[in-house]
């Protein structure tokens, strides 16, 4: 049955959510009418796919395990059935007090079963790395033949459908000579920002200052340690200078100089002086 829920304004801006498919999104934010006062609900993607996504060719699996590898629902076996827990459910939600519970206990732990899956841009790096490393005639034994583009998701279902995972032959960006990842570790701080890194940066956000952006960043992921685990650091950092470019800039402090004052000219001061004058005349002695 499903029930009412409320949903925050922290929902549409939480990066780490934007990194999912937006059907993963929606389907996130089905689960929560599905699910009971403590988050769970009964894991039956054909049946969830009915009330959530009756309209969308989405595979339900795959987003599911987009969610749990982000670490927003985690899987697991009760009673003879799969049910999913919502992550921090009761800290976002206020069901009411006279709704019922599963009362199924949920494992502390429980690794998920789902693969890997790349995102878009991955796949479409990995097909080119795939066209050029493959020689003609290692296809199907027939030489000359172009390489089959079965074995990597379209470009059109690659977001959804991914008939199976990555040949293990084909290698990450990263391992094929691609520039290093930017990443952030608590201990070592920010980690592969290259000097075009910087310079795109400077260019997209002028009135950033990147180092002392940088250092906020860090300092916030320290305080914040549950929203440090995250795959695309770049696109952290370019949400952040976004954000402090909107905001006017990166603060200088009370250092800067104050802006010049317009002296008096000629012309104002012998204008001041015949006002002077003929006020004095209107006056009299």
């Amino acid at each position: 049955m499903a029930r009412t829920r409320s949903i925050k304004p922290g929902f549409f801006t939480n990066d780490l959510l934007g990194e999912i498919h937006p059907l993963g999104r929606i389907l996130f934010a089905g689960l929560w009418c599905q699910a009971d006062r403590l988050g769970i609900v009964e894991y039956r993607p054909r049946r969830l796919k009915a009330e959530i996504l009756p309209f969308d060719d989405a595979d339900v699996p795959f987003l599911v395990g987009e969610l749990e590898a982000r670490g927003f629902v985690q899987r697991f076996q009760a009673d003879g059935s799969e049910w999913l827990s919502i992550t921090k459910f009761t800290a976002h939600q206020s069901p009411h007090p006279r709704e019922p519970s599963l009362n199924l206990t949920i494992p502390l732990s429980q690794p998920g079963n789902y693969p890997a899956r790349p995102t878009c841009g991955e796949v479409h790096e990995l097909q080119a790395l795939a066209s050029a490393e493959t020689s003609p005639g290692e296809h199907d034994g027939a030489p000359g033949r172009a390489p089959r583009q079965a074995e990597l998701p379209t470009t059109s279902s690659s977001l959804l459908h991914f008939p199976s995972p990555l040949p293990s032959s084909v290698a990450r960006p990263a391992d094929a000579g691609s520039p290093q990842q930017v990443r952030w570790a608590a201990q070592g701080g920010w980690q592969g920002i290259t000097p075009e890194d910087r310079s795109e940066w400077r260019s997209a956000f002028p009135a950033v200052d990147l180092d002392a952006e940088l250092s906020a960043a860090g300092v916030w992921l320290k305080a914040h340690p549950d929203r440090a685990k995250r795959t695309n650091w770049r696109k952290f950092l370019s949400t952040w200078f976004r954000n402090a470019q909107d905001r006017g800039g990166t603060r200088k402090g009370s250092g800067a100089a104050p802006p010049p004052v317009k002296g008096w000219s000629d012309e104002d001061l012998a204008r001041l002086t015949a006002t002077r004058q003929r006020e004095s005349a209107r006056a009299g002695p």
